[in-house]
């Protein structure tokens, strides 16, 4: 047996853990949501710094005794270096509203999905401090790649 990660397809590894093939699982929220409420999957902790509020009833990893524990899943769109500035404005406001649709707030609300919508200096700030943790927690713990 073995620990799944899910760096496939949603729910590949939920499927593995739900077969016995894998003990445990790491995976994203919208990609277990179902078979935990339907009680096929028992949750034991979520990764980010607070609970989930599709399952405030589950605590995280940082009150279970890992105060500095947060690790959570995000998506973004990123466009080649060099994309006109419109064209990336024209992809921003067009995404914006689309996350404004009541019925994708809906459904991003029901998979426990926060949805950004800053700006897009704001994401790639982000994305260079989610860079920088990483890189150095892989420093900090010698991990090399295989």
């Amino acid at each position: 047996m073995g620990v799944g990660q899910n760096s496939a397809p949603w729910g590949l590894f939920s499927a593995d853990l739900m077969s016995g093939q894998v003990d445990m699982n790491f995976d994203s929220i919208p990609a277990v949501i179902q078979h935990v409420k339907s009680g096929k999957l028992h949750a034991i902790a979520v990764t980010a710094a607070k609970r989930a509020s599709a399952f405030p009833e589950i605590p995280s990893i940082a009150e279970s005794g890992y105060p500095d524990y947060d690790l959570t899943s995000w998506w973004g769109l990123f466009a080649p270096a060099g994309t006109p500035a419109e064209v990336v404005a024209k992809i921003h406001r067009d995404t914006l509203a689309a996350l404004r649709n009541a019925d994708v707030m809906e459904r991003f609300a029901a998979l426990s999905v926060d949805a950004g919508g800053g700006t897009s200096r704001e994401f790639a700030d982000y994305v260079r401090q989610e860079i920088f943790k990483y890189d150095a927690l892989v420093k900090r713990l010698n991990i090399k790649a295989e």
